[in-house]
């Protein structure tokens, strides 16, 4: 296909599962561009367009992974849905929980290697684009929000600036407030299943007509990475 077709680009896509081996493929395809003895002449970056998915790769995976967002030759958008216990997934490896459930067990891996927490947690990749009910959506990258969207970022700032000027309302209101809140907020199968994902992304469709990832990529993402690692090292 290279020698036959020069101008083409590569997308990685997946649901679920799906989004997670789409993860794992893109970041080898990426990773596959830079190498010098490799034949094949890939164009970048690669796209990755994931749905649903779990969390997939440890820290060294994410670093990896920024390496090449930073380099140009990998581009990721994660879509979760808001509520989609999918997403939220594995938040480590069974060592790790075998470790908070054996004391002894957390001792001897934690002696063995002082850093073995972090290794054995799971992380997500690529700037999130976090869908809610009611054509809602916020981007995030690395846990930070981008800025970009008219969900939980307003609502979060609304709602800090209500209750400060609220302490009057009674305190039975609030309390119904807050139950509510919580239960919005529990995960829901139902909320991982292809409808409902068709159904979020067709409502924010004109919304983000306008939006480039690589645009985000230029405007956004690397200015927050630039953060976090400095950040990093500072610590």
């Amino acid at each position: 296909v290279p020698e036959r077709q020069k101008d083409y680009k590569v997308y990685v896509t997946g649901h679920s599962l799906g989004g997670a081996l789409a993860t794992l493929f893109s970041l080898y395809v990426a990773a596959s561009i830079g190498d010098q003895t490799s034949k094949e002449v890939i164009p970048g970056p690669i796209t990755c367009i994931s749905v649903a998915s779990p969390r997939v790769g440890d820290r060294s995976f994410q670093k990896a992974f920024n390496y090449l967002e930073q380099n140009g030759l990998l581009r990721h958008l994660r879509i979760a849905n808001e509520r989609d216990p999918v997403t939220m997934m594995p938040n480590a490896t069974g060592k790790k929980i075998w470790a908070t459930l054996s004391p002894v067990s957390y001792l001897a891996f934690k002696l063995k290697d002082n850093q073995f927490e972090e290794k054995e947690s799971f992380h997500h990749t690529g700037v999130k684009l976090k869908l809610s009910k009611g054509a809602k959506y916020d981007f995030f990258y690395m846990g930070a929000p981008i800025g970009i969207g008219n969900g939980e970022g307003e609502e979060a700032q609304s709602d800090t600036t209500s209750s400060k000027g609220s302490r009057t309302a009674k305190s039975s209101k609030q309390t119904s407030k807050k139950s509510s809140i919580r239960r919005d907020k529990i995960p829901d199968v139902t909320f991982h299943l292809g409808k409902a994902y068709t159904e979020n992304m067709s409502s924010v469709k004109t919304a983000l007509s306008d939006l480039s990832l690589n645009d985000l990529y230029r405007t956004q993402v690397a200015s927050i990475f630039e953060k976090k690692m400095t950040s990093e090292d500072e610590d």
